[in-house]
């Protein structure tokens, strides 16, 4: 069980996930099973890599462990699951669209408070100038 398989090492490289992290997902029934070679080592194969994929970007949502592995579980119970599945997917899309207009709310407030900075600084530099500007004028003839 070597062609077309991935040692643990080359399939943490591959999908950027840690070691441990690997092992604790196979262990907490997020992958798996893993395929092991005679003496017990992991090998991994790109279907495993799709796995990998899947629960990478489900966790990246924001979707919990707990959540993903109701998914898995119910994906492993075959086709008649496929409403609890597709209800899942729903719920938390649901949610990250109230996330996504949260952070483009507060998006919004950074810009607004930034603006103000450039303003006070663009207003704080006229008024320099305004005070100083013959002084630095003057400076700059008797340099020339």
């Amino acid at each position: 069980m070597s062609e077309g398989t991935y040692t643990i090492k080359q399939t943490a490289l591959i999908t950027g996930l840690s070691e441990d992290t690997l092992r604790y997902y196979e262990r907490i029934g997020l992958l798996g099973p893993i395929g092991r070679t005679p003496t017990g080592h992991r090998r991994y194969t790109a279907f495993d890599h799709q796995w990998v994929d899947f629960v990478a970007k489900m966790l990246a949502t924001g979707m919990s462990l707990e959540t993903v592995r109701r998914y898995i579980d119910l994906f492993r119970e075959g086709e008649e699951t496929t409403p609890a599945r597709r209800e899942i997917l729903e719920g938390h899309a649901r949610q990250l669209h109230g996330r996504i207009s949260q952070l483009q709310e507060t998006l919004s407030f950074l810009q607004w408070k930034i603006d103000h900075y450039d303003d006070l600084m663009r207003e704080k530099e006229a008024k320099f100038r305004a005070e100083h500007g013959a002084k630095l004028r003057t400076r700059k003839t008797a340099k020339t």
